[in-house]
């Protein structure tokens, strides 16, 4: 959460000239409702298969860069089926600076919903500490120095000369 990956995501689809898919924004239109809503009315049982279910359908399409939910690859084995899809990027940031970018967005994030302040920063800490070993499975660890466009295609570049 509040790591840039749509951000990201739809500048390295450009430059790319690539498309762009967030799962998240794909599951609202489907569903025609938001995230939180799904999360409040079906639960995150029902979400998680959601995702499941967009990760089939985009092993159909090619030339796309794709920005997931924080929980995606943590679930239903689909860290695994994200990197045998394409090129998977970790986007580390430091702890801090999520929980400041999420506080700042005046979130509205299902997980978050009604949480203090405090809260909110011990279940950030104690989520990243839970999905970080899934996150570090990624192709490419991008830290906070690579999280540009050209260091990113640099970092792409290089893990496929490497391959």
């Amino acid at each position: 959460m509040g790591a840039g990956k749509t951000t990201l995501g739809k500048k390295l689809a450009t430059r790319l000239n690539f498309s762009f898919i967030d799962t998240d924004k794909l599951i609202e239109k489907q569903q025609n409702c938001s995230v939180s809503e799904i999360f409040s009315s079906k639960g995150e049982d029902f979400f998680r298969k959601l995702e499941k279910k967009i990760l089939d359908e985009i092993e159909l399409s090619e030339n796309i860069v794709v920005a997931v939910g924080g929980g995606l690859p943590c679930f239903s084995n689909n860290m695994e089926k994200l990197k045998q899809l394409g090129i998977c990027i970790y986007l580390q940031r430091p702890i801090r600076e999520l929980i400041f970018r999420v506080l700042l967005q005046n979130n509205q994030r299902p997980l978050l919903a009604g949480k203090t302040d405090e809260e909110l920063e011990n279940y950030m800490q104690q989520l990243l500490e839970i999905r970080e070993p899934i996150y570090l499975q990624a192709h490419i660890i991008a830290d906070r120095e690579h999280q540009t466009i050209e260091k990113l295609l640099e970092l792409i570049h290089d893990y496929q000369k490497n391959q």
